[in-house]
């Protein structure tokens, strides 16, 4: 979880460690989860005891629900535009990552922007109603 540009944050304990943009390091990171969360993140499978092996072998169940929503908050938030779904080194890089998640296209994500805008906007209008 990145916290701001030049921060990263445990997603354990919230520790906040500095980052180093564009140098793809991850050693203090896999350093802290070693000392820390040796329970959660065990380098004995894997003997470099990096970052992409522990989450290639995490016991949770791919949820494309779960992912969708990922997905379109990354999209927003990195403002990135909507084709990038459908771009086919980014769909290789996702079934990689996991061969269960669904392929969707640019028109299924402005249909999830939009129906996410349109609940966050019933909410906050009932939050209105009930101010005095």
């Amino acid at each position: 979880y990145v916290a701001d540009s030049s921060r990263v944050k445990c997603n354990y304990c919230k520790c906040t460690y500095s980052a180093c943009k564009g140098k793809g390091s991850t050693s203090n990171m896999s350093a802290h989860l070693q000392k820390n969360h040796s329970g959660k993140f065990n380098s004995e499978k894997d003997p470099s005891g990096s970052l992409i092996s522990y989450l290639q072998t995490k016991n949770e169940i791919f949820d494309n629900k779960k992912f969708r929503k990922l997905l379109l908050k990354w999209i927003v938030t990195s403002n990135q535009p909507f084709l990038e779904v459908e771009n086919s080194d980014f769909r290789d890089l996702i079934f990689y990552l996991n061969k269960n998640a669904e392929t969707i296209g640019a028109d299924t994500i402005r249909r999830d922007l939009l129906v996410t805008y349109n609940d966050m906007k019933f909410i906050k209008k009932k939050q209105f109603e009930s101010l005095p």
